[in-house]
C-alpha cells in the first residue's frame, strides 16, 4: 500500500515503462486486486506500474471524482519522491513515465469526470470500459441527432469498420443511420 492505493509493481525488478491508474467497477473494485487480478498480473507483467484506486461509491459523481483524484495523486506524489522501496524502484525510475487510466463501468464515469474536472493533470490515454444494456441511441440524450451530423460532415466515422460509405449512404450493404447505431453500440466513443 501506498498511502490508500495499492500499487502493483511489475514482476523481477524490473523498470516499468508506464504507470496505470485503474479504477474498478462500483461494487467489484473494491476488490479490484482480486476481481480484475488476471487483467492487474497481466498488465504488471508487460511492464506497467498499476496503481489500484480505492472510492467511495455514491450517487455524487463529483464527490468520487474528486476523491479519486485526491487519493491517486497522493500516491502519484510518494512515488515520485519516494519510490517503491519493496520492488527496488527508485524515485529517479518512475520520475517522466506516462501516466494512463484504465476505468470499467463506475470506474470508467468516474477516468472521464476526473479529467473534466481536474484537468491539470491529465492522463496521456484513457482506456474506457464499460456496458449498457441499451444501445446508445437510447443511453445518449441527442446521439442520433449528434452522430447524423458528424457522418453528414464527415462523410464517414473515423476508423469505423463499416465505411467508407458510398455516394447513396451505404456501408457494406446498410445505409448510414443503421451502420452508426450498430457501431455505436459496440465501440465506445
Amino acid at each position: 500500500m501506498v498511502d490508500t492505493c495499492l500499487v502493483i509493481p511489475p514482476p523481477n525488478y524490473k523498470k516499468p515503462r508506464a504507470i496505470i491508474k485503474f479504477l474498478g467497477g462500483a461494487f467489484i473494485g473494491k476488490v479490484s486486486h482480486v476481481t480484475y487480478s488476471y487483467l492487474i498480473e497481466l498488465l504488471a507483467k508487460e511492464g506497467y506500474l498499476v496503481v489500484l484506486v480505492p472510492y467511495s461509491v455514491t450517487f455524487n459523481h463529483e464527490v468520487a471524482a474528486k476523491q479519486v483524484y485526491e487519493r491517486f495523486n497522493a500516491c502519484l506524489d510518494i512515488l515520485l519522491t519516494s519510490g517503491l522501496s519493496e520492488a527496488r524502484l527508485e524515485a529517479s525510475q518512475l520520475v517522466g513515465l506516462p501516466v494512463f487510466s484504465v476505468g470499467h463501468s463506475n470506474g470508467a464515469l468516474l477516468q472521464v469526470l476526473t479529467g473534466s474536472y481536474f484537468f491539470d493533470k491529465l492522463p496521456k490515454a484513457n482506456a474506457i470500459v464499460s456496458f449498457n444494456n441499451r444501445s446508445a441511441t437510447e443511453a445518449v440524450p441527442y446521439f442520433e441527432q449528434i452522430s447524423a451530423l458528424f457522418v453528414d460532415f464527415h462523410g464517414t466515422v473515423p476508423d469505423c469498420p463499416f465505411g467508407p460509405f458510398d455516394e447513396s449512404g451505404h456501408a457494406n450493404g446498410g445505409n448510414k443511420s443503421n451502420i452508426w447505431k450498430h457501431a455505436s453500440s459496440t465501440f465506445v466513443f
